[in-house]
């Protein structure tokens, strides 16, 4: 076996297409959105092998990060901290994966970081690797025979303010266009002002938009409205059956009417709607609400593991010299 980089498009697209465990996360769409969101900050660096007869495994990766001029350089399957490791059609040889990310540890490479898949339980972290529990919230679709069903696994809380919202007259549509996605952007904005310090992201328009671009490859902005106002938003990634909230905002003003549990609900609905087998809640990024919330939505917790690398004498001598050295 031997490592392919690039990866054909159309050898990844297949593999993604084949492996129950790939997320949106692993296609070939989010690389692309991702690199194309952030020229020059990072760039796809993913990787394959061909095993047997018609057999292969890809790793999807972002490189970054670059310092020494050029010469050290960071990975991550997936930035940013999404879903990431090998995937592949078929059972792969043991030997794939570790070939793999074998080829990732370098004099080059100061840091490699791989932040899990709770879909795939059989690829472990590599001996000797930084281990890091961590947990996503989602919900088995196939429990459900329709809306009704649905409706009955949230706990009163949000039965009673899903009413209300459709008491109050608030709408679900999703996005048409970028007037749309716009509108989303800047809730988003107004949000994060509202969080000042404890955000734990700051994305760019541009991000937003390649997103709503890519509506062929399962890209969906739901949103809920008030009239001409939107109030509350989530951008839906779907592939392979799997539905990942992967980003949602919600206008404060509000939330006591209702939004947040309306959004969802609906967002869930319309997974439901496009046969996925899971509605995925994504990683609640430390926050104890954020989690509770997704609970009372039916949510169950599922763990996973993320696992890093970063035992590179060569770069920590680097470091070293530079902090010695004098400076312009």
């Amino acid at each position: 076996m031997e490592i392919v980089e690039p990866v054909p498009a159309n050898l990844w697209d297949r593999v993604a297409a084949r492996c129950p465990c790939a997320t949106f996360f692993h296609s070939r769409a989010w690389s692309e959105i991702w690199e194309k969101s952030h020229p020059g900050i990072f760039r796809s660096a993913a990787r394959a092998v061909v095993f047997g007869h018609e057999g292969a495994a890809v790793l999807p990766l972002m490189e970054y990060g670059w310092e020494g001029k050029g010469f050290f350089h960071a990975y991550a399957s997936n930035a940013p901290g999404v879903y990431g490791g090998v995937i592949a059609e078929r059972e792969a040889p043991e030997d794939s994966s570790s070939l793999l990310v074998g080829s990732l540890r370098g004099a080059r490479s100061k840091r490699i970081d791989f932040f899990g898949n709770p879909y795939d339980d059989r690829n472990k972290p590599p001996a000797g690797w930084e281990r890091r529990p961590n947990f996503t919230h989602r919900i088995d679709l196939s429990r459900f025979s329709g809306e009704e069903d649905l409706f009955k696994s949230y706990s009163h809380g949000p039965r009673q303010l899903i009413r209300k919202a459709v008491d109050l007259g608030y709408t679900f549509a999703e996005a048409r266009n970028l007037d749309d996605v716009r509108a989303y952007y800047q809730l988003y904005r107004k949000v994060l002002t509202a969080w000042g310090d404890e955000a734990t992201n700051d994305y760019g328009f541009d991000l937003f938009k390649n997103i709503f671009l890519r509506r062929d490859a399962g890209t969906s902005f739901r949103l809920v409205w008030k009239g001409d106002e939107l109030v509350a938003g989530q951008v839906a990634l779907t592939f392979n059956g799997i539905c990942d909230a992967w980003h949602a905002v919600n206008d404060r003003r509000h939330v006591q009417n209702g939004v947040s549990s309306f959004v969802v609900h609906h967002s869930i609905q319309a997974a439901m709607k496009d046969g996925c087998r899971y509605f995925d809640l994504n990683p609640s990024g430390g926050h104890a609400g954020t989690a509770t919330f997704k609970e009372r939505m039916g949510a169950v917790k599922t763990p996973f593991e993320e696992c890093g690398w970063g035992d590179n004498g060569v770069y920590r001598s680097f470091c070293k010299f530079r902090r010695v050295l004098p400076h312009d």
